[in-house]
């Protein structure tokens, strides 16, 4: 990944995606901190969720099934989370396992029930995609959301292992395009005009042009040809 090439497909998502009203919505109902213990946070939390297409979550269910095995999944993990304010980049690897781990214990909680054609009652997960996505809400500045077209596509199983590999695939890139400009890792959202997103939100946005939704940033020669274009006269055309 270059500069460049993250700059347009976070551009491009900002055009595009109407996902950041929902997500607006939800950092403005929880004061831009998830608590999975508060009810109404849960409320906004799967509403959201629902939003960015995880139709595991029932509405139905969002109280009787979904909040309480969050409730549970954090008695166990939460505590052991990184604070808000701590980045990706601060992480050591341990931390990373652990939060894979973390991820991997979600994805099997129940999200809810279904009734089969039976009669029969099955229960629904959180999955992969739920999972790293609510992992998201709690910390986004830590964790990456990601959908099934991405891990599907950059060899992921969904497993906890790969979210790991998938955290360490993210500060790669995240590394890269920051030492390309010359900066901190925490100013790349200002540097590429995404000031509301986190540095790991970034590398999802660019995932979500590229491989979701087949979009191809330029290369260094489409890009001297557009300067060149924006350089001419007006009334003066390209082969002059």
């Amino acid at each position: 990944m270059r500069l460049h090439e993250l700059a347009f497909a976070c551009r491009v998502y900002g055009s595009l995606t109407g996902y950041d009203s929902s997500l607006a919505k939800l950092r403005k109902a929880t004061g831009g901190k998830v608590d999975p213990y508060n009810s109404a946070h849960q409320q906004v939390l799967f509403k959201w969720l629902n939003d960015w297409g995880c139709r595991q979550f029932s509405t139905a269910h969002h109280a009787t099934v979904a909040a309480p095995s969050l409730v549970a999944w954090a008695d166990q993990w939460f505590t052991k989370f990184p604070g808000d304010d701590v980045l990706l980049d601060a992480v050591d690897q341990a931390q990373v396992d652990q939060i894979g781990s973390a991820y991997g214990d979600l994805r099997r909680r129940r999200a809810g029930t279904r009734t089969l054609r039976n009669g029969s009652i099955s229960n629904v997960e959180y999955g992969p995609v739920g999972a790293a996505k609510a992992l998201f809400a709690l910390r986004p500045s830590l964790c990456p959301p990601w959908d099934n077209y991405t891990l599907s596509r950059l060899g992921f199983d969904g497993s906890a292992g790969s979210y790991s590999k998938y955290l360490q695939l993210v500060l790669s890139h995240l590394q890269t395009v920051a030492t390309q400009a010359s900066i901190e890792i925490s100013e790349l959202p200002a540097l590429v005009g995404r000031h509301e997103s986190t540095p790991p939100k970034l590398i999802d946005e660019y995932y979500w042009v590229t491989i979701t939704n087949r979009f191809n940033p330029p290369t260094r020669e489409d890009l001297a040809t557009w300067l060149a274009w924006a350089d001419l006269e007006p009334g003066r055309s390209a082969s002059q």
